[in-house]
């Protein structure tokens, strides 16, 4: 791999998304299980709390996410150079079996990180929170996805006949 800012930038938000998915989906299963909105219980006011500790959360990640989408297309457009042949960010992701996955990847989940962010206001603009179990049954489905992100980015970034010089993590 490239010490490029942009390659470098990219691995610590792909790690950054990562682990702020799994500390949401973890919280995301107590909200399914447990919500009661009639209840007046201790537990239910401490989900409320962390339902909005968990959509502020999430609002950031799915920020970073779309934000990343445009830096992986800046950055193989940028490398294109490296390569014999490329002359755009198209032959810089044609080089590497892993790198037009990544990017239909990464776009799946930014088309699905809106679709949450609007269901998330959606939900937030309503006093009851009707949507709040689909919300995060939702994120359950977005986390394996978010995840499968990151080893795929690895691949793409890291092979050995896509890059002259390369480290390994």
């Amino acid at each position: 791999m490239i010490l490029h800012p942009a390659i470098v930038a990219l691995v610590f938000v792909s790690f950054l998304i990562g682990g702020m998915m799994l500390y949401s989906a973890y919280f995301g299963v107590r909200i399914i299980g447990r919500w009661n909105l009639e209840s007046g219980s201790e537990e239910q006011l401490a989900l409320e709390r962390k339902t909005y500790l968990i959509s502020t959360i999430l609002s950031y990640v799915f920020f970073f996410q779309i934000g990343s989408l445009f830096l992986f297309i800046y950055t193989a457009d940028s490398l294109h150079n490296l390569f014999v042949g490329a002359m755009c960010a198209a032959g810089s992701l044609y080089v590497d079996p892993y790198g037009y996955p990544t990017f239909l990847l990464k776009m799946l989940n930014c088309i699905l990180a809106g679709l949450w962010l609007l269901v998330n206001y959606v939900d937030n603009k309503a006093y009851d929170y009707p949507l709040i179990r689909k919300k995060y049954a939702m994120l359950l489905v977005l986390t394996p996805l978010f995840r499968r992100q990151r080893p795929l980015l690895f691949h793409c970034l890291r092979r050995p006949c896509l890059f002259h010089f390369f480290i390994f993590l």
